[in-house]
């Protein structure tokens, strides 16, 4: 991502839930006001009215065809690990922590669905002001809502989480890196989770599984894939196999509770909905931890 754009993968991300939004089948696994919410974000984004043509049935049909080309099962897969991350958090909120801080949020709508659900709670979202520039003109911050604007790569988290007014050390948080780990180098994620620990109750994120040859990527996906995100400037850096990751969580100070992957997605998600047909995409793993006994 260049220093002064938005992010391309959150209004890409964004884009797929009101995609999904239209379609007869994939709208069951949108939440309730995810995509309003997303819609109003995107309306502060360049292309959204051109986009807004695509939603008719005929192009909607059209981009889902390419996406069974490019990679198949991609937009179900961001909505059921959206899903997925929702139930943890809310678990997560009902048993104690005090608040959700979202690393790189993008334009997901996670924190200003639940704020008035969880009213004793804080919702704070820490991510590249460029990318956080849209959300702030629709959704400004103020109550339980903090939108903390931070570029990563210049600025220490330790140093962020320190100055917030709604976060001790004493009082758990949730913390939430969705879609995020994969463009970092592996010392960068190292660092991100050494300094989330004291902080910590619960650490949800996802990674991208390395595949056989060591490799990290959606299984099965187009080079095109691959080719896009280099031209955005936002390649997949890192990724580790399951059998590697205890042992990682545990140097940055964190224990492996669970991992799930898409087979677990399909089973938890959509076969209750009866959707166990849909295309799912492989690779990216979903990791729940929490802070390393003392």
């Amino acid at each position: 991502m260049k220093a002064d754009n938005a992010s391309n993968t959150a209004r890409l991300i964004a884009r797929a839930i009101l995609l999904a939004s239209q379609d007869s089948e994939l709208r069951r696994l949108v939440a309730p006001q995810e995509a309003e919410i997303s819609e109003a974000i995107l309306e502060q984004t360049k292309g959204h009215k051109t986009f807004r043509l695509a939603l008719g049935p005929i192009p909607r049909r059209l981009l889902l065809a390419l996406e069974r080309t490019l990679l198949p099962g991609i937009v179900a897969h961001y909505l059921v690990r959206k899903r997925k991350f929702e139930l943890s958090v809310r678990g997560a909120l009902q048993e104690g922590n005090k608040a959700l801080i979202v690393i790189a949020a993008g334009y997901d709508t996670l924190c200003l669905r639940l704020r008035d659900e969880f009213p004793q709670s804080h919702f704070v979202e820490i991510d590249h002001p460029a990318t956080q520039a849209g959300k702030q003109s629709t959704f400004p911050d103020g109550g339980s809502f903090h939108l903390m604007p931070a570029d990563l790569t210049q600025s220490s988290l330790s140093d962020i989480l320190e100055t917030s007014t709604c976060l001790d050390k004493e009082s758990s948080a949730v913390f939430v890196l969705e879609g995020l780990t994969m463009y970092l180098t592996e010392e960068t994620v190292q660092n991100l989770f050494r300094e989330i620990a004291p902080y910590c109750g619960k650490l949800v994120f996802t990674f991208m599984e390395k595949d056989e040859e060591g490799e990290i990527g959606f299984r099965g996906q187009s080079p095109l894939i691959a080719a896009w995100l280099k031209a955005r400037q936002e390649p997949f850096l890192w990724g580790i196999t399951r059998g590697d990751l205890p042992r990682f969580l545990a140097q940055v100070g964190f224990d492996l509770s669970e991992v799930i992957d898409d087979h677990d997605l399909r089973a938890e998600i959509l076969s209750p909905l009866g959707l166990d047909h849909l295309a799912l995409a492989k690779g990216e793993c979903l990791c729940f931890a929490v802070p390393s006994s003392p």
